[in-house]
């Protein structure tokens, strides 16, 4: 069944490589969906390959900024799940950026992802760092949600919890 997917999926990058290019926002879709695949399959170097090739593909494009932040959380995620943290954290830091770019600062995801950036310092044990994107995330919640906020008041207890390590 594995190889059948994968044959499948390869088939179909085939035909839009044809179709489209190589360097079409189609044939980039579809990596993507080749590499969640391999997600599911925890063949993340594999899916890593794919999700690069996507995201060169994306970051030539002027519109695609949401598929590029999508591409970063993948191999954050990636990269954390194999342990392999600073690259994690460097790809999350790209979704922070790239989400304050296209959304600006007061919106959900921006402050999602330098949450996530947030809690990925204090797994490492990087508390300045953590804490410095606590901050902004707590800000920005504030901001959209008011002090009382379901997500506000959770991430002021994670950051209150880092703290308390300080």
């Amino acid at each position: 069944m594995k190889e059948e997917i994968i044959y499948y999926f390869s088939e179909v990058i085939r035909i839009k490589e044809l179709m489209y290019g190589t360097k079409h926002i189609e044939t980039a879709n579809t990596y993507v969906e080749l590499a969640n695949v391999y997600v599911y399959l925890a063949e993340y170097d594999k899916a890593e390959k794919y999700y690069l090739i996507a995201l060169e593909i994306y970051s030539s494009k002027e519109d695609c900024g949401r598929e590029e932040v999508g591409c970063y959380n993948e191999l954050a995620s990636i990269y954390w799940e194999i342990e392999k943290l600073e690259e994690s954290v460097f790809y999350a830091k790209k979704a922070f950026e790239k989400s304050k770019e296209i959304y600006g600062e007061n919106h959900h995801d921006t402050a999602c992802h330098a949450l996530s950036v947030a809690i990925m310092y204090d797994e490492m044990n990087m508390i300045d760092e953590s804490l410095e994107y606590f901050e902004i995330a707590v800000k920005l919640f504030e901001t959209l949600y008011g002090e009382e906020g379901e997500d506000t008041i959770f991430a002021r207890k994670e950051m209150q919890k880092t703290l308390n390590r300080k």
